[in-house]
């Protein structure tokens, strides 16, 4: 099998950065002009871009992961050099569809994941026992968001935000 035609095969799969593709190729043990000529041909062939790569991923990962994350994979694409993330994040989509900023993900990955303990927190009768348990499922949150790339004060904005969106209503 030719490298265009491996190249190809790799990029009917998924999208690819051009660094990965490469990566992939030398693998397989084609010689460098070999892929060189390869990459050209897919990129003039528009089958292969790192821009839809970019957007591919940040779509994909998005919901889950805040953009200090999304740039390291990025960078681990040889994509570094893309700009910051957050710049990449608020980009329109190929669909058109608006990637959220990072406080508003953050929100509603707090909202997905953490609804149903602070429910549960906010319904213990005992008063210091209602705010430890409300501080433990804080300290819990938090640290899942850091964990999953966002930024510090997008994180205590976005359970602001949270806390305030779930309290009773008097």
């Amino acid at each position: 099998m030719s490298a265009k035609a491996k190249a190809l095969s790799y990029l009917a799969r998924r999208e690819h950065s051009q660094l990965e593709l490469t990566r992939k190729l030398s693998a397989k043990g084609y010689s460098e002009d070999e892929i060189v000529q390869a990459l050209a041909w897919v990129r003039e062939h528009q089958f292969q871009s790192d821009t839809r790569f970019i957007r591919s991923v940040v779509r994909r990962k998005a919901p889950n992961l805040g953009d200090r994350a999304i740039a390291h994979e990025l960078a681990q694409h040889g994509l570094s050099g893309s700009g910051k993330a957050n710049s990449l994040v608020c980009n329109v989509d190929d669909s058109d569809e608006v990637v959220l900023d990072e406080r508003q993900r953050a929100f509603d990955w707090l909202t997905r994941r953490y609804s149903a303990a602070w429910a549960h927190a906010l319904a213990i009768e005992d008063p210091s026992l209602r705010r430890l348990s409300q501080q433990q499922v804080k300290a819990k949150a938090l640290r899942g968001l850091g964990a999953r790339g966002f930024e510090a004060g997008n994180a205590s904005k976005a359970w602001r935000d949270f806390t305030e969106a779930c309290e009773p209503e008097a």
